[in-house]
């Protein structure tokens, strides 16, 4: 069994400047001996800017049909451009109730491209939850399960 219940919180960076695995990052995997998988080459993005609900609120994200049983954290490659400069998108393990633990994308300028590698706890069943925030006019997300924690 696993020592710990959950990763390093969200707001903790999975991989420095260098590209390198921070130190937190880093003792949760080799301690809670948990192992990642690559998903390979998927052909398209996971969910899109049109696939998306846009309305500030959270929605349930059903990963099962990619993700594995037995999974405690996906990596998610987000993609985003939108036309206020601070478009947000939230990603939380399926079930909480609040906005502190969560792995946030803002972009920063006015159709600003932002592009981020976030990590996301999943629950049993492998459902996350996301939340778009309506400001502005989203002229392109994507997001594509790269991988997960096992």
């Amino acid at each position: 069994m696993n020592k710990f219940s959950s990763p390093p919180p969200a707001q903790t960076r999975m991989v420095d400047d260098r590209g390198l695995i921070t130190l937190p990052w880093l003792m949760y995997f080799q301690q809670a001996e948990l192992s990642f998988t690559d998903r390979g080459d998927p052909t398209a993005a996971d969910l899109t800017q049109a696939t998306l609900t846009k309305d500030s609120a959270w929605h349930d994200w059903d990963l099962s049909a990619i993700v594995p049983a037995g999974a405690t954290a996906v990596l998610i490659r987000v993609l985003a451009v939108n036309t206020a400069a601070i478009g947000t998108l939230m990603f939380r393990k399926n079930g909480n109730a609040n906005a502190i633990n969560v792995a946030r994308v803002d972009t920063q300028t006015t159709s600003g491209f932002v592009t981020a590698d976030i990590v996301v706890p999943c629950d049993s069943g492998r459902m996350i939850e996301y939340y778009v925030g309506n400001v502005g006019t989203w002229a392109a997300i994507s997001l594509t399960v790269a991988g997960w924690w096992k």
